[in-house]
């Protein structure tokens, strides 16, 4: 048979320490949120990139953060409804100068395909506007710029939103321990 005892010290400092922690638990949970949302951006921009033809840095500036605050418990993670322009994906053709070769546009990975009638240009009024445009009419000033999809568009599918909903609730239930042994001075 065992006998335990409390130190009355022990049980003082761990009294304070569940106190004080009480007192900040909506700063540990923010603290928790705000990291779960940087976390399920980054995840999301690589899942984007496992179907799409895309540059990291592109998604990533298309995919904003709206963090937590104590008054506040929610982060939001926004997706820009923006299109991306064309040119920003995988292109067989990068230079303006060769026409002699239609040019062609892989914009999910696997799937090439042929722009009929495209080119390169830049438009006049904005300057240093390099892009993929078509013609739209017959006229002079009747170029039109080519799009492929949003941020929105790629990273709101089924597939991508399971894997991130699974992964965020993981990875809150992670930060929200590490946050309050933090707060409590433990790590």
């Amino acid at each position: 048979m065992y006998k335990l005892e409390l130190d009355p010290k022990e049980l003082e400092q761990a009294k304070i320490l569940l106190e004080a922690a009480n007192k900040n638990i909506h700063k540990v949970l923010a603290r928790s949120l705000n990291r779960t949302a940087q976390m399920a951006k980054t995840k999301q921009n690589r899942l984007i990139r496992q179907g799409y033809n895309i540059p990291a840095q592109i998604i990533r500036v298309r995919i904003k953060l709206k963090k937590s605050t104590p008054g506040k418990l929610e982060a939001i993670v926004l997706n820009s409804s923006s299109r991306v322009s064309l040119d920003q994906f995988k292109v067989n053709k990068q230079n303006p100068g060769h026409y002699t070769e239609k040019i062609k546009v892989s914009v999910k990975k696997g799937a090439t395909k042929t722009l009929e009638g495209g080119f390169w240009a830049f438009f006049k009024s904005k300057p240093n506007n390099l892009g993929l445009y078509n013609r739209a009419g017959t006229g002079r000033d009747t170029l039109e710029k080519l799009y492929g999809p949003s941020t929105y568009q790629m990273g709101t599918n089924e597939k991508i939103q399971d894997v991130l909903e699974k992964e965020a609730s993981e990875n809150f239930s992670k930060r929200f321990e590490h946050e309050f042994l933090r707060e409590l001075g433990i790590k």
